[in-house]
């Protein structure tokens, strides 16, 4: 009679142990990965206000120069319209107006993606997080010059966010 032998093969696999040991450290990967991007996001969205920021206080002094220069092309004194004082002013009527305070200068935006301050109060227009200070300030070293404080304003990420830009405009004509 012929004997059969019968050989037992070793199965290969993964034990219980393993398999909770790899899903627990694709876990704590997963977890610091989702972190890092929430961070991204939140990193990104902070720099993209900064840059609005920074833009909105450059028109701000250039919207003051632009009065300055009208002045000067229509032979009044350089800095006429402009005396020491808080104003909010935009690009569609660049006149100061009085302000006082900050609430006073919320800035909207309009259909055709412009930032600006509304002299009646706006119906179809968004809302934005920033706020637009402009002020005119004494420089007392140097006649006949004005100093201009542009400051930029908003909430975000529950925190108060600001940027200031300062400059100088001299009479030099």
């Amino acid at each position: 009679m012929l004997k059969q032998i019968f050989t037992r093969k070793k199965l290969s696999g993964f034990s219980l142990l393993e398999i909770m040991a790899v899903v627990a450290i694709v876990a704590i990967a997963l977890v610091g990965t989702t972190k890092l991007v929430v961070q991204s996001l939140r990193a990104q969205q902070v720099n993209r206000s900064t840059i609005i920021a920074y833009q909105l206080a450059q028109e701000g002094v250039e919207l003051v120069r632009y009065i300055r220069d009208t002045n000067w092309l229509q032979a009044r004194d350089w800095d006429e319209g402009m005396e020491l004082g808080e104003y909010c002013l935009d690009y569609l009527s660049p006149e100061l107006i009085l302000a006082a305070d900050l609430n006073d200068c919320q800035l909207y935006l309009n259909n055709d993606n412009h930032y600006y301050h509304p002299r009646n109060s706006p119906e179809l227009d968004e809302e934005t997080i920033f706020k637009r200070k402009i002020e005119i300030l004494s420089l007392p070293y140097s006649a006949p010059s004005l100093g201009v404080r542009v400051s930029i304003s908003w909430f975000e990420g529950g925190m108060d966010n600001n940027y200031i830009l300062e400059t100088e405009l001299f009479d030099w004509k």
